[in-house]
């Protein structure tokens, strides 16, 4: 079991909202807020695990939601808007 890499000094995100540490243990990522929530991101079985992508992905689906992460992901990456 992967030990948290704590962040220092904690890093601000904005309205009062401080990552306080990330865990990366492969396949996942979580990263865990002062405001006693937490986010994992999984990589999906097809694609190659990255602490880097867990990591923003678990920033936007905080700030963003989940939903709205998604969205964004499936209009400009994934699918490049060709829905």
């Amino acid at each position: 079991k992967e030990t948290p890499r704590s962040v220092k000094p904690e890093v601000p995100l904005g309205n009062g909202l401080r990552v306080k540490d990330v865990i990366i243990n492969e396949p996942a990522v979580v990263v865990r807020f002062t405001d006693g929530t937490k986010v994992v991101s999984k990589v999906d079985e097809q694609d190659t695990f990255s602490p880097e992508m867990g990591l923003m992905l678990g920033i936007c689906k905080k700030l963003l939601g989940s939903a709205k992460t998604h969205e964004l992901l499936d209009a400009y990456v994934w699918n490049r808007g060709d829905k």
